[in-house]
């Protein structure tokens, strides 16, 4: 009789199967599941996005950029001090701008406003552009035009609407997959929310970077115009800050900018 407290190795053989078999199961799944999650982060969600945003009226858009407006207008802007003469200037550089890349000029419209001194520019759902004071004062003609390049590409790739569907898309998703797990799913969701707008947000930015230089180069030969503006929003923001920035760091970006060539 053998002995009780020996094994036999075989007996062993089809319970280490079993294992290997359920760790094979569960790697499998985990691996299918990041391969679709990165499916859905790159592709799907972009394209649900776009879609989306080509079905909503313009109407909704005009109601949202003049409520931002009015809002910035209530809060963070200033009315302008530059003069009428030197605002109607600037817009007629614009509207210039506007025909020489084929942009109706009624697509788009200019906006003057003080913003605590800062050189700034920003786009509107609605199809307005806000620039500062601060800007006009400082660039030069062709530099001004490459901020503005640079605006219009984020109304021509309808940036601002695809951005707002998207990030609500995927902040669906994540609730969805995390369910109602309190404190601490709700802290998950605004940080993978977090890092993703602010991926988007920069992947936008070259985008519109890209086609201010190529617009730039089509009118002038060269996009350097942009490369002293970068430089000079780069100073402008707290490097504590740039981690969290919703555009690409100023190196990133002059390699766009000096990387297009005729």
């Amino acid at each position: 009789m053998p002995d009780s407290g020996q094994r036999n190795p075989g007996h062993m053989q089809p319970d280490n199967r079993v294992r290997k078999s359920w760790l094979f199961i569960v790697v499998s799944m985990l691996v299918g599941l990041s391969l679709l999650g990165y499916k859905t982060y790159t592709t799907l969600l972009p394209a649900a996005a776009e879609y989306i945003a080509e079905k909503i009226p313009a109407e909704i858009y005009q109601i949202i950029g003049e409520s931002t407006l009015e809002d910035l207008d209530a809060g963070e802007f200033a009315p302008s001090e530059l003069a009428e003469e030197q605002q109607n200037k600037v817009t007629e550089q614009f509207n210039q701008l506007l025909s020489e890349i084929e942009f109706k000029p009624d697509e788009l419209s200019l906006h003057f406003r003080q913003w605590d001194q800062h050189i700034n520019a920003i786009t509107l759902m609605d199809g307005s552009i806000v620039i500062t004071d601060e800007l006009v004062n400082t660039l030069n003609e062709r530099q001004l035009n490459g901020v503005l390049l640079h605006e219009i590409a984020h109304i021509h790739y309808n940036h601002l609407m695809e951005k707002t569907v998207q990030s609500s898309l995927f902040y669906v998703m994540i609730s969805m997959l995390l369910g109602d797990t309190g404190l601490m799913g709700d802290l998950l969701i605004e940080s993978s929310a977090l890092g993703y707008n602010l991926t988007y947000s920069r992947t936008l930015e070259q985008q519109a970077d890209a086609f201010a230089a190529s617009k730039l180069i089509a009118l002038y030969g060269t996009a350097e115009p942009m490369l002293g503006v970068l430089k000079l929003l780069s100073e402008q923001q707290k490097p504590q800050y740039q981690w969290l920035s919703t555009h690409p760091s100023y190196s990133q970006r002059e390699k766009t900018f000096g990387g297009i060539t005729p």
